[in-house]
């Protein structure tokens, strides 16, 4: 049995050997990863029509590990086929390798010659963009997905144009984009990435609570993206920008609340628990054993935002130094911050004195 499957493999390898291989049968060995095992199907023949020469040519370039000698064997397949399939996909590597190379101008100079690809406008509107050509950018998207709409790179296209329509500061534009990309079936994919944007778009436009609905938003739904972070902090910030402006529109159908003004210490130094107010709510952030600790907390505090104070507690009969915040004016005010505190990887709680 074996002998006769070896014997079927040699005829087959004979037998392209002799009347060469098909496209498909190169297509399905590279595809199945078997194409190095079987690399006699990209034996080039004289009596080869040019586009499977360049077909050969291309995946032998593919297959290659060493960078220089692919670039050399694409130049190849171009040459044998500049109007076939494979021989604008070998220009098309090329181009690509000037892109990463950061050539831009060798990169479009290959990219305008393949007029069978449409792959050639991602790579342009890329190239534009990090140019700061945003028209040719806008140009290039557009055309891609004239001709593509659901296309391969149709999402990662408009999601450039988000970035173009940032830059340019045109909300009606962008708001446009986002929508249309809130149809394709793969948009969760990226919906952090637009949401992050959308906050940047309405800072801009001094929207600071739209801006941190956005970033709330993202927070809530992709707790795990990369842009959280990034989110996290820019909530506290557009927070304390409200607060500095006395803003009292509406986040999420309930007030921003107003942070307590920090009270100024005695002359007998820090204040104590007794000085504070009753009965009213209080938010604690820490509790330290040298007064040094709780100032620098108090302090990285404040780059966040949180108007924090320090005060003395016995705890366990030993002096030491809480950083808290407060009076709120009511429990549900100092509840609403505290979650957003908490929400922001903060940790605290809510004391009545």
């Amino acid at each position: 049995m074996n002998r006769k499957i070896i014997a079927l493999l040699f005829c087959f390898s004979l037998f392209s050997f002799i009347f060469g291989a098909t496209i498909q049968e190169i297509e399905n060995a590279y595809q199945k990863g078997t194409l190095q095992l079987n690399s006699n199907l990209l034996l080039v023949n004289a009596n080869d029509a040019n586009n499977l020469s360049a077909c050969k040519l291309f995946y032998t370039a593919k297959i290659h590990t060493n960078i220089t000698s692919s670039k050399s064997i694409y130049n190849q397949a171009y040459t044998k086929g500049k109007q076939t399939k494979y021989g604008q996909m070998a220009y098309l590597e090329l181009a690509k390798m000037d892109f990463f190379e950061r050539k831009f101008d060798a990169t479009l100079v290959k990219l305008k010659d393949l007029d069978e690809l449409n792959e050639r406008f991602y790579w342009q509107a890329r190239t534009y963009f990090l140019q700061n050509k945003y028209l040719q950018t806008i140009v290039c998207v557009e055309n891609y997905l004239d001709i593509e709409p659901n296309g391969e790179f149709a999402l990662e296209l408009n999601a450039l144009l988000l970035d173009v329509y940032l830059k340019q500061n045109k909300p009606s534009e962008f708001l446009s984009v986002k929508q249309r990309m809130e149809k394709l079936k793969n948009y969760p994919d990226i919906e952090a990435y637009t949401l992050y944007k959308e906050g940047l778009l309405y800072e801009q436009a001094n929207d600071l609570v739209k801006a941190m609905q956005c970033m709330k938003t993202l927070s809530q739904k992709y707790p795990k993206s990369q842009y959280r972070v990034y989110a996290d902090d820019l909530v506290l910030t557009y927070n304390k920008k409200i607060q500095s402006q006395d803003n009292a529109k509406t986040y999420d159908d309930t007030q921003v609340v107003s942070q307590p003004v920090v009270p100024k210490a005695s002359d007998k130094g820090t204040l104590s628990v007794a000085s504070l107010e009753k009965g009213k709510p209080y938010i604690q952030y820490g509790l330290f054993s040298t007064k040094v600790a709780a100032d620098n907390y108090q302090k990285q505090l404040d780059t966040r935002g949180i108007k924090a104070f320090v005060i003395t507690k016995i705890v366990n009969n030993k002096e030491h130094f809480a950083v808290i915040q407060g009076p709120f004016t009511s429990r549900e005010s100092a509840n609403s911050f505290l979650t957003d505190v908490k929400n922001n990887n903060i940790s605290a709680f809510l004391f009545f004195p």
